[in-house]
């Protein structure tokens, strides 16, 4: 792939008391993140519950409970049923030991995951739902008052990359807070967090909790902008291109998109972080270099804001994610905007 056309290096390093590296959690979770749903999926196959987890949501929990931990957040296990309660009630599952429903399977299996948040020292509750599960989910956050929610995503085949189901991307586009969709693979010792920046006020957000979340996993830390290449006016009127057909300040629009990335980690504890911070500029559409830098830079987790307007309810992601994310092969945390209001309402 490509390579940047800038890229720049600062800060100083520093290193995690312990010095062992941590898994990527959500630095900003240990000072902003204190209510945390975690989603459970209990389907397999055509089980509608059953007691053994898939591994994305096995990591998911885990994750959870880690970040819990770190920022004495709160826990709220919640599994979603795609059939009306009534329904579920009278369904019947056989074990080895009799006849229970499907409902009686979800609590057990809920229980054991407080169960487990307990033995960590992490306060934790359940919560069972009927119905869409990324609806209900939206409501879940909207009654709970919930901050961060943590979920993973159902594996796929082998030819396929795609992370993001239709399930996940309605979360991602209509849940009020903040989601982390963590990936199916394992995270290795030393991640790659990665910001996309349109200097925006969530994308300030975004790069307050990718700073705390390098910060706190002793992660190396990207920040990056995509300039977009303009056409020169002259091109359109005399019909040929002037200085290879585009602006002959595009050199000079790089270095101000650098500046202002430099600006807006001013505003962060970024001089802290164990790797310094890696600044990168790139030119062309923004879903592509992203995902030209997540391959390029075999990045973990990609925190991204979704379209910065203000006060507007409903559809609301942005023309880069809508492209990026049924196509990004990491995790993800996505950021809304201050004003936010999901057209989902809690009954």
């Amino acid at each position: 792939m490509r390579g940047f056309d800038r890229q720049a290096t600062i800060g100083v390093e520093a290193r995690p008391k312990d010095g062992r590296p941590l898994d990527i959690a959500g630095g900003k979770a240990v000072q902003y993140f204190s209510n945390i749903l975690v989603g459970v999926d209990l389907q397999s196959g055509d089980r509608l519950a059953t007691e053994s987890l898939p591994e994305p949501t096995k990591i998911a929990v885990d994750r959870a409970i880690w970040v819990a931990s770190q920022s004495n957040a709160k826990l709220t296990f919640h599994a979603v049923l795609e059939l009306s309660g009534a329904g579920f009630e009278e369904m019947q599952l056989e074990d080895g030991e009799g006849a229970k429903t499907v409902k009686d399977t979800a609590l057990a299996v809920l229980d054991e995951l407080v169960a487990k948040a307990a033995a960590e020292g992490v306060e934790a509750t359940r919560e069972l739902s009927f119905g869409r599960p990324w609806e209900e989910v939206v409501k879940q956050v909207q009654r709970g008052g919930h901050d961060l929610v943590i979920c993973g995503t159902r594996n796929r085949s082998a030819a396929s990359r795609l992370l993001f189901g239709s399930t996940t991307g309605k979360l991602l586009r209509f849940c009020p807070c903040p989601v982390w969709v963590t990936k199916p693979d394992p995270i290795p010792d030393e991640s790659v967090i990665l910001v996309a920046s349109d200097f925006s006020d969530v994308s300030n957000t975004a790069l307050r909790i990718g700073v705390d979340a390098a910060q706190a996993s002793n992660s190396r830390l990207l920040v990056m902008h995509s300039v977009e290449r303009v056409r020169d006016p002259g091109a359109w009127a005399t019909g040929t291109p002037t200085q290879g057909g585009f602006h002959a300040d595009l050199a000079e629009k790089k270095a101000d998109a650098e500046k202002r990335l430099q600006q807006q980690l001013e505003g962060t504890d970024y001089r802290t972080l164990p790797h310094g911070v890696q600044l990168l500029v790139e030119t062309g559409p923004s879903d592509i270099a992203l995902l030209d830098a997540i391959e390029d830079h075999h990045v973990d987790l990609l925190i991204m804001g979704t379209i910065a307007r203000t006060g507007i309810s409903g559809w609301l992601v942005g023309n880069t994610c809508e492209k990026l994310l049924p196509q990004v092969p990491c995790s993800v945390v996505t950021v809304k905007p201050d004003g936010y209001e999901s057209p989902i309402h809690a009954d």
